[in-house]
């Protein structure tokens, strides 16, 4: 479907790091080449992505969404000022596309993570998908939502805060909502 798989043990990245950096600069590079950015400027945008920030963990998350979806103004003195897109919903072919399963999560002291599956588009995680074991009796679709909702809003908020939807499935029951969509 044009998603590039990955391997989560494969990525070099720091466990506490939710963007995969090089995809966004990759992107960012690609898409904006003609406006005469430096590396200064890219450190700038991909410092602005992670530091996204909210009174409260849903408000992170709606400010992250809308920096990704939304974009926002670039502006410097000696460039014209332009419209940065995290994405580009024009030219879908244009983005960065990537499957991970097995991400390593952790934030601070808090037991480390691992979802199960991440979709990122140019390097920020999106979606999330709690998977359980169909062939399981005990596993049910509520304990991934539970692992989703409770464990990882608790121990990894860093990377839900970039999650606009959230995906659980045992294989033949699944649900689609965001982090913070009540089980019913």
């Amino acid at each position: 479907e044009g998603w590039n798989y990955t391997f989560g043990g494969y990525l070099h990245r720091k466990v506490s790091d939710p963007i995969l950096e090089e995809d966004l600069r990759s992107y960012l590079e690609n898409r904006y080449s003609d406006k005469g950015l430096d590396d200064e400027d890219y450190d700038r945008i991909v410092a602005q992505t992670r530091n996204i920030g909210g009174s409260t963990d849903y408000m992170a998350l709606s400010n992250a969404y809308n920096l990704y979806h939304e974009g926002f103004d670039f502006v410097k003195s000696e460039i014209d000022p332009f419209k940065l897109e995290y994405i580009d919903f024009e030219n879908p072919s244009k983005n960065i596309f990537r499957v991970v399963n097995q991400f390593e999560m952790q934030q601070g002291s808090n037991t480390p993570r691992i979802p199960d599956i991440l979709l990122f588009i140019n390097g920020i995680p999106v979606c999330i998908f709690e998977l359980k074991n169909p062939t399981d009796e005990n596993a049910t679709i509520r304990d991934a939502h539970t692992q989703i909702t409770v464990r990882y809003r608790r121990d990894i908020p860093s990377l839900l805060k970039y999650c606009a939807v959230a995906c659980i499935s045992d294989g033949s029951n699944s649900r689609l909502g965001t982090t913070f969509t009540p089980y019913e």
